[in-house]
C-alpha cells in the first residue's frame, strides 16, 4: 500500500492524490510499516544518508518509482514473500506480473523501469545489510564476476548508457523477455491522427506542436529507433533537402548489422519538405537565442538548447498520458511505428507484385532498408503486410498535416452542402466559401 505525506515526519498522512501531499510512504495490507521501502525512498529522497544519484530526484521523479516499487510489494504479498526471499526466479515471475497488472502491451521501457527500480532497490538493500547475500552486480563483459556470486540470489548486470550518459542496472528477466512480449502491432493510421490531436490537448505552444508532428513524421515515415532521430544532424537534413538528396539516417544501435552506416528510408517528398521547413525554423531560433551554436533537431522550446535523450525519449507518454485518447493508445509507443514503417513496405511490395511474398523476397527488401532485422519479426511484418488498413493505403504519399486539411476541407464542404439545401446559402455564396477554404489551405503550404 502507498499513502503520501506532506514530509518524512509522517504529520498528516493522507490517503489521496492531493496536491499538498508531497511525500510517499509504504505500507504492508496489515497497516504495518515497510520499513525497507521507506527507507529506499527517504535515502532517493535526499535524505540525511548519502545519495549515490547526485543530486534530488523531483517530487515527480520520487512518486513514479514509489508507485512502481508499490507494485513490487503488492506482489510480494499475494505470492506471501519478503524481500529476503526474493530471487532470480521471482524476479522473472515478477515481470509476468507487472506486464499483466498494468497493461497487455505494456511497453517496453516501462517493464525495464519496474525491474531497474526493484534492482536499484536490493543494491541499497544489501548496502545496508551486508551480511547477508541478497544482490550481486557484474559489468555486461561479465570480468568482475565474484567468486562467490553464486551464493547470491538475484544476479544483476551494470550497463552504461552513452546516451544518458548514466549507468544503470538490468536483469537477465529483460533479455529474455520473449515469453511475456507483446505481439507486434503497428500503429494505425486513425491512432496516429489521435496521437496528433493529443498534443494540441497538451500545449497551444506553435513550436511545441510543430516539433512533435516532425517528431512523428520522422518516427512513421523513417521506421528507425529513437535514438537515431534523437542523433539526426539539422544541417545535413537542411543541406541534402535544398541538394535535393534523399533524406537519410545513420542506424545507431551497436551490435547490429550496418551500425554505423546510413539508410536512406522510403519517405514521401511532402514530409522530407515539412521536416526541412521545421529544421530551418530551428536552427533560425538558436541562432537568435544567443547559445552555443549546435546541430541539434529537436530543442527546447525557450532556451533553444538541445532536449535531453531522456526528455526526448518519453516524450510521447507524457502527451499522451494526459489525453483524451490515453486509453485508446494504452500500449503504444515510439516502436509502433517503426512496425508500421516496415508493414507498409512489405504491403507496396505486395501490391506491386500482385502476389503474396516469400520469406526470403520479404527479408531480402527490409534488410535492403533496415539494414537489419530477425526471421521472426519480419514473418509478422509479412502476415501483417497481407491487411495493412485502407485506410492507410490511402492516405499514401501525403504528410499528416495534409492529411489532417484534406479532411478538415472536406467536412467544411460537406457542411456547405447542407447549408445549401437548406437555403442558408445561394449557390454564389457557397462556391466563394469553398474557393476561399481550397486557397487558405493552399496558402498555408
Amino acid at each position: 500500500m502507498l499513502l503520501t505525506a506532506k514530509n518524512p515526519d509522517l504529520i498528516e498522512v493522507v490517503c489521496s492524490n492531493s496536491d499538498t501531499s508531497k511525500y510517499p510512504f509504504f505500507l504492508y495490507q496489515d497497516r504495518s510499516i515497510c520499513f525497507e521501502l521507506n527507507d529506499f525512498i527517504y535515502f532517493r529522497a535526499g535524505g540525511s544518508r548519502a545519495n549515490h544519484f547526485g543530486k534530488r530526484p523531483t517530487y515527480k521523479v520520487l512518486v513514479e518509482t514509489s508507485e512502481r516499487l508499490n507494485v513490487f510489494l503488492e506482489f510480494l504479498e499475494r505470492e506471501s514473500k519478503t524481500f529476503y526471499d526474493v530471487d532470480d526466479a521471482v524476479i522473472f515471475q515478477y515481470c509476468e506480473y507487472y506486464q499483466k497488472q498494468r497493461s497487455v502491451n505494456v511497453a517496453d521501457s516501462t517493464l525495464k523501469r519496474a525491474v531497474r527500480d526493484v534492482l536499484g532497490f536490493y543494491v541499497y538493500l544489501q548496502d545496508q545489510n551486508k551480511d547477508l547475500k541478497l544482490i550481486t552486480v557484474s559489468d555486461e563483459s561479465g570480468s568482475n564476476i565474484a567468486a562467490d556470486a553464486y551464493d547470491y540470489n538475484i544476479h544483476a548486470i551494470r550497463q552504461f548508457n552513452p546516451l544518458s550518459k548514466k549507468t544503470f542496472y538490468t536483469h537477465d528477466c529483460l533479455a529474455k523477455k520473449n515469453n511475456i512480449t507483446e505481439s507486434i502491432e503497428y500503429i494505425k493510421s486513425y491512432e496516429i491522427e489521435m496521437w496528433l490531436e493529443a498534443i494540441e490537448e497538451y500545449t497551444e505552444n506553435e513550436y511545441i506542436i510543430e516539433r512533435w508532428y516532425a517528431y512523428t513524421n520522422l518516427l512513421e515515415w523513417t521506421g528507425s529507433r529513437i535514438e537515431e532521430i534523437y542523433e539526426l544532424n539539422l544541417n545535413d537534413i537542411i543541406t541534402r533537402y535544398e541538394a535535393e538528396q534523399p533524406f537519410r539516417v545513420r542506424v545507431g544501435k551497436q551490435g547490429t548489422k550496418g551500425y554505423g552506416e546510413y539508410r536512406y528510408p522510403d519517405m514521401c517528398d511532402s514530409v522530407f519538405s515539412e521536416i526541412y521547413h521545421f529544421a530551418i525554423r530551428t536552427r533560425d531560433f538558436i541562432n537568435k537565442s544567443g547559445r552555443k551554436i549546435h546541430h541539434c533537431l529537436f530543442v527546447d522550446h525557450e532556451s533553444g538548447e538541445p532536449l535531453g535523450f531522456e526528455y526526448f525519449r518519453k516524450m510521447y507518454y507524457d502527451v499522451i498520458k494526459e489525453s483524451r485518447f490515453a486509453n485508446a493508445l494504452n500500449g503504444m509507443s515510439n516502436h509502433n511505428f517503426r512496425h508500421r514503417y516496415f508493414t507498409r513496405l512489405l504491403h507496396k511490395l505486395f501490391l506491386h507484385n500482385g502476389r503474396k511474398l516469400n520469406l526470403k523476397e520479404a527479408a531480402d527488401e527490409v534488410k535492403r532498408d533496415s539494414l537489419h532485422a530477425s526471421i521472426d519479426t519480419l514473418s509478422t511484418y509479412l502476415d501483417l503486410s497481407y491487411n495493412f488498413d485502407e485506410e492507410d493505403n490511402v492516405t499514401e504519399g501525403f504528410s499528416r498535416k495534409e492529411i489532417k486539411e484534406q479532411k478538415k476541407l472536406a467536412v467544411f464542404i460537406s457542411d456547405i452542402k447542407k447549408a445549401l439545401v437548406q437555403g442558408t446559402f445561394t449557390e454564389t455564396e457557397a462556391l466563394e466559401n469553398i474557393f476561399s477554404a481550397t486557397n487558405s489551405l493552399i496558402n498555408s503550404k
